[in-house]
Order: C-alpha cells, then structure tokens, then sequence
C-alpha cells in the first residue's frame, strides 16, 4: 500500500531484536540499517533526536522510539499475529510483565556486567526476579501457544543471558532452578522466527566478548516513590454506575502516581474505593495486591488486581470509555506512551536525585532543566491532550504538583516562567482543572508531608 518502514537497530542489542522479531512475525516489509553505536548516523539522530538510540521504528517517516513502545504500535497497526491479548486486563498483564522485565531483570543483568563489585549481590538480586517470573509462565509462551509482548521482552533471557554466563563463567539460569523457563528459553530461541532474525551465540559472543564490563545497548529504567500517610478508606462517588462491579484503589497522597489514578477515575466517572496506605506500615492489602512491587497505586476490579501508575491508567481507559485519555490514532498513542515514559524515566527520577543526593543537586538541577526544555517544545496546545486532560498530562502531574513544593522545601527554582512559559501556564491550567484540583493534595498539604524529609537541612 505504498507504505515505508525502516528499522534503526543494532545486532548485539536485545530492544533491537524485539522488534526485529515482532516485524517478521507479522509479515511487515522493512528496511533495517544497522547502526555503529560508537558512531551514529545523522538518519538515527534526525528520528530519535531526544535519546537517540536503537531501536527507532520510521513508518511513512513518522519515528517511534522505546522498544515496548515500538511492539504496541507495530501491533496496533498491523493486525496479524496478535502480540497482546485483546482483553483490556491481559493487556494489562503483558504491559506490566514487560515493564517488570526492563525494570528489574534488564537493569540488574546490566548491573552484573557493569559493576563488578557488586556482581555478587547483582546476580542473587537477578536470580530472585527470574524466581518471580518462572512463577508467572504457565503456557508454552507467556502469550500462550504463541509469542507475544512478553515473550519478545524477554529475549534477553532466552539470547542474551546464556552469553553472560560464557564470558563471565556464572550460572544464572540453571534448570535445577528454573525449568520452566528454560524450556521457554529453547521454545523461543528456536522459533524459527526468532532463529531467522536474531544473532547467533556465537555472533554475540564475537560481539561482547571484547567488552564484557562495557555496556550492552538499550534503556535502562527506575521509578522512585516516595510517599507516607495515615490508613484511612474514602468511598468515592462519580457519575457512572459499576453495575455490581468493584472498583478498589490503593494510594497515598503523597504519591503523584497515586493521583494520577485518582484523576483518571474521577474524569472518567468511575465509582471506587479508595483505601490511603501508610508506606511506613503497609496494609496486608496492600502487599496481597501489589506482591511483586508493594507500592501503590495498587488497583483492583472485581478480584483482579493491577499496579504500575501507566500500565493502570492504559487499563482504565480501555475498560471505561467516557472521557479518552488515550488518543486513537495508533501513532499518536505510541507517543503518547514515549512521553509518558519520559517523564517518568527523566523528569521524575532526576528531580528525586536534586532532593535525595545533596553532592549531585547542581548536576541533577542542570539536567532536569534539560528535560523540562525538551518537554517545552513538545507542548502544543493547552494541554498535552488536546483541548482535556489526557495520559501525558496525567504523567506530568509531577511536574505541575510536585515540584512546585520541592522548589519551596529545598530553595531551589526549577521550573521558572522565564525559561518554560508554555509549561508554567500548562501547569496552572492543570492544577486548577476542578477535577484535578478536587482529587488532588493541596500544596499545603504536600508540604506538610514532605517537609520533615526535604527540607535542605536534612
């Protein structure tokens, strides 16, 4: 149909071969250029200009960027070979295991790589998350009978950790131990899909084997939450009726990714509980909902429970369709999710480090502002959404709620109308949304909560 599809990538990287397998399983036509990532082309920098790494996906010249953000546009847009399920909460599922491979086993495999001397400690931490997955895999794939997101989340254990363990001389998945995934492991890597695109071991280990203790190609992620409060239960009453169903939300007001579930359910007039935790002493509730993470939000729909604040919101505007906070277009939606992910991957975890590690506060303030003029740019029109509040804005909470007190806590400037006019104003016009500011903490509030703890003299 005259369309274009490029694939910006790179053999030793695993985000890369994701997509590269997902491609071929659908039958997509593309061209793939590979990458030297100690030389970068000015094609992978013009389309990926903010991270500006592989993979970058060009489809008809329009760029998408992040690997799991690549999977669900690729699977949004061409139809064949399903990767993720169609019911709104296996969705779920699959987003939140794939999230939970990049977040815990990708960074700590990394970490056994990198930092040696704490490699010890790096490869029980990996062992335990691969105890935590092996628990999960009850099919063939973790897409059944056939390979989907989590399944191509997942190379790294089935291609890539059998490499470390050659070159390292450590056992990381033993049979003993994980026999589950190890017959997955085999299932996957001789998929003949999987077997056609993806490197061989012995391609990997010519690739790696000169710089094991260097760095493996990809995005690493962490989410900080930090939050305290009183156990209290408030019923919360919108405008849609549930029809016998059970809507439970498990937060803390000193949460932004509390809040943002809570403003999400109240703009889409989604009658729930809500049940504040104190993360000093948390509920059992809690730790029985959320045993992966037991943070909040956790969130729970008749029985089944979910957690990861974007993973929830993705949820909530798939099962209730009032009010989309999620836009329709396949390519709108896939940066819808980047920018979402951005501010949390960039803008939250590096304002955390300005109030956590006083030695790195110049350094993190430099590199916030770096991100907050890149978020500039990208702010269009009143907000993120549109003309309503819509998942990016919802992400942003941070920005608009929360950093305002850090400023005022530790005499900081941060976000001056000076430097970011559109997002002071977008700031405004979303702290005074009255959906936003009816759910929301007040800033006296979050003084109050955060100012024994950052406050410059402690």
């Amino acid at each position: 149909m005259g369309e274009e599809v490029k694939l910006y990538g790179a053999r030793a990287s695993h985000f890369s071969n994701r997509v590269n397998i997902a491609l071929k399983l659908k039958g997509v036509e593309y061209k793939y250029y590979e990458e030297d990532l100690k030389n970068k082309s000015a094609s992978l920098i013009k389309y990926n200009p903010i991270h500006k790494k592989v993979p970058t996906l060009v489809h008809n010249e329009k760029p998408v960027a992040e690997s799991l953000v690549i999977l669900e546009y690729i699977d949004e847009t061409w139809k064949t070979h399903p990767i993720l399920p169609q019911h709104p909460y296996e969705r779920a599922q699959a987003r939140f295991w794939s999230r939970f491979i990049e977040d815990k086993i990708v960074t700590t495999i990394i970490k056994v790589v990198k930092v040696k001397e704490d490699q010890k400690n790096a490869l029980e931490e990996v062992s335990e998350y691969l105890e935590i997955l092996e628990k999960e895999l009850k099919d063939k794939y973790f897409g059944g009978e056939s390979i989907g997101m989590v399944d191509l989340a997942g190379n790294i254990i089935a291609l890539w950790i059998p490499i470390l363990e050659e070159l390292m001389g450590e056992e990381i998945l033993r049979e003993a131990k994980f026999p589950k995934l190890c017959k997955w492991s085999h299932d996957f890597a001789t998929h003949p899909v999987v077997k056609e695109v993806s490197p061989s071991k012995e391609e990997l280990v010519a690739i790696f084997k000169p710089r094991v203790g260097g760095y493996i190609s990809g995005n690493v992620y962490s989410r900080p939450l930090t939050s305290t409060a009183t156990h209290q239960v408030f019923f919360v009453s919108n405008n849609i009726k549930n029809m016998g169903e059970e809507v439970k939300l498990y937060g803390a007001r000193g949460s932004p990714f509390s809040n943002r579930v809570n403003i999400a359910l109240k703009l889409k007039g989604v009658e729930y509980k809500y049940y504040e935790e104190d993360l000093k002493n948390k509920s059992t509730s809690l730790l029985k909902y959320n045993p992966i993470h037991k943070k909040v939000p956790a969130f729970v729909h008749n029985g089944k429970p979910l957690a990861e604040s974007l993973v929830i919101l993705e949820y909530i505007d798939e099962t209730w369709k009032t009010h989309p906070i999620l836009p329709q277009h396949p390519y709108e939606r896939a940066q819808a999710r980047f920018w979402s992910r951005f501010i949390d991957d960039k803008i939250v975890t590096t304002t955390i480090k300005v109030v956590k590690v006083k030695e790195e506060q110049k350094n993190a303030l430099e590199e916030v502002s770096e991100y907050l003029e890149i978020l500039e740019k990208e702010l269009k029109e009143k907000y993120f959404g549109g003309e309503s509040i819509g998942m990016v804005d919802l992400a942003g909470n941070f920005i608009a709620q929360w950093i305002p007190t850090i400023e005022e806590l530790m005499g900081v400037e941060i976000l001056t109308e000076a430097k970011f006019p559109k997002l002071c104003k977008w700031s405004h016009d979303f702290a005074t949304h009255p959906v936003v500011k009816e759910v929301s903490p007040s800033k006296e509030e979050l003084v109050a909560i955060f100012k024994p703890r950052w406050s410059p003299t402690n």
